[in-house]
């Protein structure tokens, strides 16, 4: 029969040494915490160096250590990847522009003002492209990218023609036009 207490002075007493060739080896690679914005900040440091080209998903992973696969958590394709990369340069383009905007004094004529703060914008935007052109021509690239899809659908009128009758056809037309046919 055990006297309580007895069980806690028997385990005070004995000593392991923790088995260190149990364990694995530490990791070369590491899991990120925020592997999303990571990415987005190796993209946007590929992007400044050689514009929207550069943004590849593979080499943003290596940069910020992890496996190829692990982007694709976040990042459907190098498409996504240069989306928010672009939206990032936007961002820093916007803060280019609101540091100017900040030397401008807001006393005085209106008219004025209004002038100093005009130029600040042109001159923000011009600073930005001259300091930073890699991220200047990522900044605008993905909003190519979707003008690059709409003039492609535009040089197919039949099918877009197509697709916009059997829409209307079946009651799913969203536009105007495929509303006001259904009801002729």
């Amino acid at each position: 029969m055990l006297v309580p207490g007895t069980i806690a002075r028997i385990v005070d007493t004995v000593h392991i040494e923790p088995m260190t060739d149990v364990f694995p080896p530490k990791r070369s690679t590491y899991r990120h915490g925020d592997l999303r914005h990571a990415l987005i900040a190796a993209g946007t440091e590929l992007a400044r160096v050689g514009g929207p080209d550069a943004v590849v998903l593979r080499e943003a992973t290596r940069r910020v250590g992890v496996a190829p696969n692990a982007a694709y958590r976040h990042f459907t394709d190098r498409r996504a990847l240069l989306e928010a990369v672009c939206s990032a340069a936007q961002s820093l383009l916007a803060v280019a522009i609101e540091q100017e905007l900040a030397r401008v004094r807001a006393a005085g004529d209106p008219a004025d003002i209004a002038r100093a703060r005009l130029r600040a914008c042109g001159t923000g935007y011009l600073r930005f492209a001259q300091k930073e052109p890699g991220l200047f021509r990522t900044a605008f690239s993905a909003s190519r990218d979707a003008a690059d899809r709409r003039a492609a659908a535009r040089a197919r009128p039949k099918e877009a023609a197509r697709d916009h009758r059997a829409a209307a056809r079946y009651g799913r037309a969203g536009s105007l036009t495929a509303r006001l046919h259904a009801i002729t």
